[in-house]
């Protein structure tokens, strides 16, 4: 079960750390639909905070669909019954299909060559009915992901960034069909959608495996430093650099946080003998300059959505095939 903590000296309040904790560990695959977390009453007396701070960070997670609060069932990861969905969504195609094969039959034509037309006539009427989004910190990483989860879906989906779906035209996000994102992002993506009824499907994500080697060849004890935009530093600056400690707790790594204020506090920090590593956010990387960029000391977070996350998605998003 999650075990929370709170860094009762941080400006950031109370409730938000806590949310935040949950959004990161459902980023990052730590938790799944269906599982629960401690009670309001566990995390008051375990933290010594009050009630009322638990219940607010849950109610906020309530209210953008996260989590699932009931009386005497506790507090649950929203959970949402895929494998269940796809099956009955399956039988409705099964259902359909047979009926339309009864109907070529009946008026003698061929199967196959209606079979292209309206396949035809279907990626026309997608192509009206508006775009598959796959939104992140920004339009580059974002596009990454949305091409991951188009080679698997078989769908045309595309990337834009936080700042691009915030500016988009009401009247274009309402035509979108389906936004994705990954599961820290969601909550700020709800907020943007509004009252619009435009489904938003989060995905879960593992680190990438080139991160993974950067950071196993870190000396044992070595530090590594994580630069962030301000917002994201100040938001879960902290429990982000906890959840990176534990992961590479056998390395016994240190990791730093900073966050980002121009080119040349980037390359003093990049200069310091304190850090090994730099990683640069993936929301502040296209803003830095090649000189940076190429420095041997500095690295992106690379990231690869969750394959099992992603068929999952498919059936939140009403795809099955």
């Amino acid at each position: 079960m999650l075990k929370f903590f709170i860094e009762k000296n941080s400006s950031v309040p109370f409730h938000t750390q806590l949310k935040e904790q949950i959004k990161i560990e459902l980023a990052l695959g730590h938790l799944r639909d269906g599982d629960v977390l401690p009670s309001i009453r566990e995390v008051e007396s375990t933290l010594g905070i009050g009630r009322m701070v638990v219940l607010r960070a849950y109610r906020e997670l309530e209210r953008c669909g996260i989590l699932s609060l009931k009386p005497g069932r506790g507090v649950a990861v929203n959970h949402v019954p895929d494998v269940e969905a796809g099956r009955r969504m399956l039988q409705h195609y099964g259902v359909l299909a047979g009926n339309l094969e009864e109907r070529l039959e009946q008026l003698k034509l061929n199967r196959t060559s209606f079979a292209r037309y309206f396949y035809r006539k279907c990626l026309l009427r997608d192509m009206q009915e508006g775009p598959i989004l796959y939104v992140d910190s920004s339009s580059g990483f974002a596009q990454e992901n949305a091409d991951q989860v188009s080679s698997i879906w078989e769908l045309q989906i595309r990337g834009i960034s936080i700042e691009d779906l915030a500016a988009l035209d009401r009247r274009d996000l309402r035509r979108t069909r389906t936004i994705l994102t990954n599961y820290y992002r969601f909550e700020e993506v709800r907020s943007l959608i509004g009252k619009l009824r435009v489904p938003v499907v989060p995905i879960s994500f593992d680190w990438g495996e080139n991160t993974l080697q950067v950071l196993r060849k870190v000396p044992s004890g070595g530090g590594v430093l994580v630069v962030q935009s301000q917002t994201d530093f100040e938001r879960h600056g902290e429990v982000f650099r906890k959840i990176l400690s534990d992961s590479f707790r056998d390395q016994r790594l240190r990791f730093y946080m900073a966050h980002y204020k121009n080119l040349a506090q980037l390359r003093q920090l990049i200069a310091s003998r304190k850090y090994s590593k730099v990683m640069i956010s993936n929301r502040i990387w296209e803003g830095v300059t090649d000189d940076v960029r190429n420095s041997p000391k500095v690295f992106r977070p690379q990231i690869q959505l969750s394959v099992e996350s992603i068929l999952d998605a498919r059936y939140k998003a009403g795809i099955v095939l």
